[in-house]
């Protein structure tokens, strides 16, 4: 069941409510998180890290979900890109900590 927002009678209740959702999200972006963070160990060098056709999947299907619940396509598509340019910059870091710099050295063993 597809569930949207209740109708609020206050704006103290509209904020209640957004303060509630924010403590739903954040743990899962959190995770998100955790999962970007492990990219950089499959990847060779940290233009690796920029996948446009990757970014452009992800958008497509936030439009399409966002209309099944009622969402407007549009602010889904920006919200999406938005956090994936945040964890773009993240994974960077990332990468850069992971192998001290921009590129995978392969050790000998």
């Amino acid at each position: 069941m597809i569930k949207v927002a209740k109708n609020c009678d206050t704006l103290a209740d509209v904020r209640a409510e957004i303060d509630r959702m924010d403590d739903l999200i954040l743990p899962l972006m959190a995770e998100r998180a955790g999962y970007v963070a492990q990219a950089p160990k499959f990847k060779q060098i940290i233009e690796d890290v920029v996948v446009p056709v990757r970014i452009d999947e992800i958008a497509d299907r936030m439009r399409v979900e966002a209309v099944k619940y009622e969402m407007n396509p549009d602010l889904a598509e920006n919200i999406w890109r938005g956090l994936i340019a945040e964890h773009i910059k993240f994974e960077q870091g990332e990468f850069r900590k992971m192998y001290n710099g921009d590129k995978k050295i392969e050790k000998d063993t």
